[in-house]
């Protein structure tokens, strides 16, 4: 069995490997590293997945800036009509002029937990593929701690295998479906962290 840890987790596990280092042989430590980053930049489910989250956040900001548009097409038929209109109707299009510039921050939100919500199960395909690819670079290599390179300063050529993993993923899974969600529904979040596969991954002895 192995764990998968958090970037919490991650920045303790790197200030603790100097003092496993002292307590280790050699051969019982071995460290192996992938950027994730790189994963997702440069595999074929990372370029589908970048080319898909653009069209629909392209298709939100489009949402985004109608409602601005129809908020702002309101106050001017306001200033226009407000002395043709009674004092009631004045009161009621003031009140609902009001109520969507109030409403429109929340807007706004929902419109980016649905980009976020949709990239990041899409993204989580990615995640599902990678986690039995890197089990195997783990057990092929005999490592027994596989560190994101985001939190490694130097490591000696060789140790990288995140060239394999992209080859593999690319073998695996090509494309993947970004699928709407919207922020009403009820939706899970997904269990890895969005925007890249698991981080991390510690073998025990």
């Amino acid at each position: 069995m192995f764990k998968i840890l958090t970037r919490a987790a991650l920045a303790a596990l790197a200030l603790g490997i100097s003092g496993l280092a002292q307590t280790a042989t050699a051969d019982q430590l071995n460290i192996i590293i992938v950027d994730q980053e790189r994963v997702l930049r440069e595999s074929l489910a990372g370029q589908d997945l970048a080319m898909q989250g653009q069209a629909l956040r392209d298709q939100i900001q489009r949402e985004i800036t109608a409602e601005q548009n129809s908020i702002l097409a309101l106050q001017k038929e306001i200033e226009r009509n407000v002395k043709a209109y009674s004092p009631a109707q004045r009161d009621q299009k003031i009140a609902e002029l009001n109520g969507r510039k109030q409403g429109y921050q929340e807007f706004e939100q929902k419109k980016s937990q649905v980009l976020q919500l949709s990239v990041g199960r899409a993204q989580n395909q990615i995640a599902v593929a990678m986690k039995p690819i890197l089990q195997q670079l783990i057990d092929q290599r005999k490592a027994t701690i596989m560190l994101d390179r985001q939190v490694v300063m130097y490591a000696v050529p060789g140790l990288d295998v995140t060239d394999e993993a992209i080859k593999r993923l690319n073998n695996v899974i090509r494309t993947v479906k970004v699928e709407r969600i919207d922020s009403q529904k009820s939706v899970t979040r997904p269990p890895s962290a969005p925007g890249k596969p698991p981080i991390g991954i510690v073998k025990p002895n």
